[in-house]
């Protein structure tokens, strides 16, 4: 019985554990077409957590791939700042791209 309990809370209950050892950053590559920001990023160990277009948090990605309009995610600044960040924590490096609304 307790056998049967663990393997159902198992089912229910679903744990994701990342190895400590995951030192790895992700990998992003990002650009523009138009108003449409397209970012793709990639991570083997722990897998990506989210991609942040100037500070803002996508967190739904389809294969590894966002695309967002930029009305609503670019500053004023003269660049767009996007870098990825995976489910251990590391952060990619920063991919800079021209504000068109510069």
């Amino acid at each position: 019985m307790c056998a049967l309990m663990l393997c159902m809370g198992a089912l229910l209950f679903p744990v994701t554990a990342f190895a400590a050892s995951d030192n790895t950053p992700p990998a992003i590559d990002a650009w523009l077409e138009g108003d449409i920001l397209h970012a793709e990023a990639s991570d083997r160990d722990s897998g990506v957590e989210a991609v942040y277009i100037d500070g803002h948090r996508i967190g739904y990605l389809v294969d590894g791939a966002v695309e967002v309009g930029l009305s609503g995610y670019s500053g004023d600044g003269e660049y767009i700042v996007v870098y990825a960040v995976d489910f251990a924590g590391n952060k990619s490096s920063e991919v800079k791209l021209e504000n068109p609304h510069y």
